[in-house]
């Protein structure tokens, strides 16, 4: 019972070790699938890769692929990628083994290319490629131009089994049954296009670069979620702030309304003379009351003076005595009693006839 037990755990963990992810699409854009167990499905940024996946870009689409080792694989558009052997465990020899059938890509190899470099082997139609550096660069299809950015590579005919050495700076030419062409010196533009075909970037590229110029969709409803969330966040504030503003207006009207009652009742007080509430006259005002009437005498004694001071003082006539009684009741707030004085100097019949005397005969 105990080895049927150990058998079957043993079985499960083979199987869960045979289609465990060895990989993720950490970038995409456009058209991706993967071919796995003959079905093919539409892959995005997130998918995890297995061995013995392929991997299709269709028209302008390209990916970006980081295996659990760091090895980063850049596949450009119209291309086809497959896993063909992955093993990056602890307790067992890495290897990597990756096929190349049409397209542009990018190669950035991680710790399988620098502790077990013989065991890491990228393979075209046409050729071979074994690391012994850091970073490739190639275009295959019925020939494979092969390029070492970083590092040097060991570029392997298929057809013909011969082979070159190609270091950083230069690149290979691989035809069907044909030695690899002798390594030259690459020219900017040269290895920028075949850069361009695979995905974008320049001569060298970080393992942390991301190609993708389109975001997944996911991400794009959660980034639309949160600025309408945002949006509503604004507008609730907005509406908080407005019942503030319009109580803010509401006061003010309202002591507007307050005032304006005292504000008439001042003005018609100014005007009429009504003094319940007025006070008393200041000296400055009384001063201007006096100018105003052109006297300079205090209007009390006017009943009590005697000719030469009523004939020293200048003439009071009617028009003095209204522009006195304007200038009083622009200055301040007059009392009643005030005011009604100077009635009784305008309404003073006698003493206008004394002043009409004195005007006929000043000797008198």
């Amino acid at each position: 019972m105990k080895k049927i037990l150990f058998l079957l755990l043993l079985g499960a963990a083979f199987v869960s070790s045979l289609y465990a992810s060895v990989a993720k699409i950490v970038a995409a854009s456009g058209e991706v699938s993967v071919l796995r167990d003959k079905k093919e499905q539409k892959a995005s940024i997130g998918f995890e890769l297995e061995e013995k996946d392929t991997v299709f870009s269709k028209g302008a689409s390209k990916a970006q692929i980081i295996f659990n080792d760091k090895t980063v694989i850049t596949i450009g558009k119209e291309s086809e990628f497959k896993i063909e052997e992955y093993l990056f465990e602890a307790k067992n020899e890495p290897k990597a083994k990756f096929g190349f059938a049409k397209g542009a890509f990018r190669t950035i190899t991680g710790q399988i290319g620098k502790v077990a470099p013989d065991k890491f082997e990228l393979k075209t139609k046409t050729a071979t490629i074994g690391i012994r550096g850091t970073q490739i660069l190639l275009q295959t299809g019925d020939e494979s131009k092969i390029a070492c950015t970083d590092g040097a590579i060991l570029v392997t005919s298929l057809d013909t089994g011969a082979a070159v050495e190609v270091k950083a700076g230069e690149i290979t030419t691989v035809e069907p049954n044909k030695p690899p062409k002798p390594p030259r010196i690459y020219k900017p533009d040269e290895i920028k296009a075949i850069a361009e075909e695979s995905g974008g970037g320049g001569e060298k590229m970080e393992a942390d670069e991301i190609i993708s110029e389109q975001e997944p969709e996911e991400e794009k409803k959660e980034e639309a979620k949160e600025e309408k969330k945002e949006d509503k966040e604004e507008a609730s504030e907005e509406k908080e702030d407005k019942p503030s503003t319009q109580n803010k207006e509401e006061q003010i009207e309202e002591t507007k309304a307050e005032d304006s009652p005292q504000e008439n009742q001042n003005q018609e007080m100014a005007m009429n003379g009504s003094g319940d509430s007025a006070g008393e006259m200041s000296d400055s005002s009384f001063d201007d009351l006096e100018s105003g009437l052109g006297m300079g005498a205090n209007p009390e004694n006017v009943g009590t003076m005697d000719v030469k001071e009523i004939f020293s003082a200048p003439v009071l006539d009617s028009e003095n005595i209204n522009k006195g009684m304007e200038t009083a009741a622009n200055t301040a707030e007059k009392p009643k009693e005030e005011l009604k004085k100077i009635e009784v100097i305008e309404n003073d019949s006698s003493l206008h006839e004394e002043i009409d005397k004195l005007k006929k005969d000043p000797q008198t």
